[in-house]
């Protein structure tokens, strides 16, 4: 229910002095004080309506305003502003609810604008509020404003119709951790659009967001901070049909979840989400049923990364991790293979071990499985990736070359590696087993035998401890050594399958030879035969020549097993010869 208002300002007379210039709060006959010592809830109230009847703006000067119940805003006004002039401007709440509230929730309140104010309360005594707003027909803004101990600064209901702005806000809960605490809540809102958010410190849910239409977010930090003030959830999202996270950082979670588990960002039964420029210095991103887009992710924890529940549908790519956490050793920021060209499902990418390419044994957790092992070659010359691959020699049946690494005990694992076999295997197979010497079957096995072909093999398996162990080992039947290559692996936690990640795949096959295709006449062509080893019919070429083509027409195929045979076609009008040069040719398996 309003408060009254004073009589004066309600006089048809009086009205007129106020149609034409700003209201502060601290003018006759409103006369708040602003010192901290008076209840200004009425005078500053009073100065609402009269803004609400006259369209005009109420000013909050500096000062320390006390108040000890809601300001009320009319639903059924068309315009008002409420402006302090900064961080002097604080409306100190002294009671359990909210700063600003509607009186009537069956009309849309719309063209509200609020701005430039600080509020502040304490958290110990009084369960505060900063703004709520259940029902918006038309646009709403919320901009420059400070929550200092506010448990629900911002609160959006189920009748936000117009478009909500909220830029510029800055909430903070510093040397407390306060359960139920929520920095902006939205509930069935239509349409949200926030810019410049930071949320630092204690919070239970930095952002909650359900039932929402639209909604985005970005140049945010949703942060805990370094003492007793750590947050649990930083983005909390549910029943959201579009969703936009652009620009976020994020870190300082709760210590119960271990080196990087936090929710960073949570996603449940989200429609059309796009996540971009995200560094989770700590925690994870959870998807559950939701369809994401992400690009340039970086997590900063060993086991920060995607997870995903559900069947939840991910696209992604430039995604990093922090990882190299090696006694005496500087952490290195490497790439891994979560970047897909097509969409993937079911699949948790949550980077315990970053994708790296194998150059060696230092740091990678590799070791040989048995004592007569042969030989580790940390330089080869076959090159997958520009670097040099890992040549492993075995010369007894079900060994070769362990993976060790720490996890979380009790979930579940997928390793995936690069492996070509040179000579001498019947098979070679990746395993999961705790005691790597065990020279039996294996619970987890994939077996190829084709060489001169690079081929992923992965395998999931649950850990029982911190510590989980895979194998590759070899089948040789009596025969020679068995000599394969190792190029390019990643553990990740939660899969139930494996869908092979675009940095996995084969590098284009490639060839080139020296090529003089003579004097070609119009409407005339020549062919040159160029040997790649691997090309198969069908397989996608593309062909380039070191001089200029002048107009003619360059293509080529494979027309063999291991031959891509380029053509060049004069449709010119013209002879042309171009003169000697080289013909080059890249081949993507089909």
């Amino acid at each position: 229910m309003r408060a009254p208002v004073i009589t004066e300002i309600m006089r048809g007379d009086g009205l007129a002095e106020w149609e034409t210039q700003e209201i502060s709060v601290k003018d006759p006959p409103f006369l708040a004080k602003g010192d901290g010592v008076t209840d200004d809830t009425l005078a500053i109230q009073n100065a609402i309506y009269t803004a609400e009847i006259v369209s005009r703006k109420v000013v909050v000067p500096d000062g320390n305003y006390r108040l000890t119940s809601p300001l009320i805003i009319t639903s059924s006004i068309t315009s008002i502003t409420i402006n302090g002039i900064g961080r002097n401007s604080v409306l100190e709440v002294e009671h359990n609810g909210f700063c600003f509230v509607q009186s009537d929730e069956a009309v849309a309140t719309g063209g509200l604008i609020i701005s430039d104010l600080a509020f502040n309360s304490d958290i110990s005594v009084y369960t505060a509020g900063g703004i709520s707003l259940i029902s918006i027909l038309r646009g709403v803004t919320l901009e420059d404003l400070w929550f200092n101990d506010i448990k629900f600064p911002i609160n959006l209901g189920n009748r936000v119709w117009g478009a909500v702005t909220l830029n510029k806000i800055r909430a903070y809960i510093l040397g407390n951790e306060i359960a139920g605490s929520i920095g902006i809540k939205t509930n069935g809102s239509n349409a949200v659009f926030g810019s410049g958010i930071e949320i630092i410190g204690g919070w239970e849910f930095g952002i909650q967001t359900t039932n929402g239409r639209v909604v985005s977010f970005r140049n945010l930090n949703i942060s805990g901070s370094a003492g007793d003030d750590k947050i649990t959830n930083g983005i909390h999202c549910t029943n959201t049909e579009v969703l936009n996270i652009d620009t976020l950082h994020t870190e300082q979670y709760l210590d119960a979840y271990a080196n990087g588990e936090a929710p960073a960002i949570t996603l449940i039964n989200c429609e059309n989400v796009k996540l971009g420029n995200i560094n989770c210095a700590a925690g994870s991103i959870y998807a559950d049923n939701s369809y994401v887009r992400a690009d340039t992710i970086y997590f900063g924890q060993a086991n920060g990364g995607f997870r995903f529940l559900n069947e939840a549908i991910v696209s992604s790519r430039n995604v990093h991790h922090f990882t190299g956490h090696v006694t005496g050793s500087t952490p290195v920021q490497y790439s891994f293979g979560i970047h897909y060209n097509d969409e993937f499902s079911g699949l948790a990418v949550q980077a315990v071990n970053a994708q790296t390419w194998i150059k060696g044994t230092t740091n990678l957790n590799l070791s040989k499985t048995n004592a007569a092992f042969v030989a580790f070659a940390e330089e080869t010359v076959d090159i997958l990736t520009g670097e040099a691959a890992l040549e492993v020699t075995v010369d007894t049946d079900y060994q070769g070359v362990a993976f060790s690494h720490p996890v979380l005990a009790n979930h579940r694992y997928t390793f995936c590696v690069k492996v070509k076999i040179i000579s001498g295997a019947d098979y070679i197979e990746i395993a999961a087993q705790n005691n790597t010497t065990l020279t039996g079957a294996f619970p987890y096995r994939a077996r190829v035998s084709t060489t001169d072909e690079w081929i992923t093999l992965y395998v999931t398996a649950e850990s029982t401890t911190t510590t989980i162990d895979f194998k590759i080992q070899v089948l040789k039947s009596g025969g020679p050594d068995v000599v394969f290559l190792l190029d390019s692996y990643a553990l990740l936690c939660g899969a139930t399958g494996y869908k092979e990640p675009y940095l996995c795949k084969e590098t284009p096959l490639s060839g080139s030879d020296t090529w003089d295709p003579g004097n070609i006449v119009d409407g005339t062509e020549e062919a040159k035969d160029v040997a790649v080893t691997g090309a198969e019919m069908g397989d996608l070429v593309i062909a380039g020549f070191s001089l200029d083509v002048l107009d003619l027409v360059l293509n080529g195929q494979v027309t063999a097993a291991n031959v891509v045979t380029c053509v060049l076609a004069n449709n010119t009008g013209g002879a042309i010869d171009l003169g000697d040069g080289i013909i080059y040719v890249k081949v993507m398996k089909k």
